[in-house]
């Protein structure tokens, strides 16, 4: 794997990582909310 296609494979991860890190912000927070 080249150094450019390894680039474009995070990139294309990168809105993968942000949704699953805003579900499980939004879970906490209203776990945490609710409690």
């Amino acid at each position: 794997m080249t150094q450019s296609e390894q680039r474009h494979w995070l990139v294309g991860l990168l809105p993968e990582i942000c949704m699953g890190v805003a579900v499980i912000v939004v879970i906490t927070g209203c776990l945490s909310g609710c409690s």
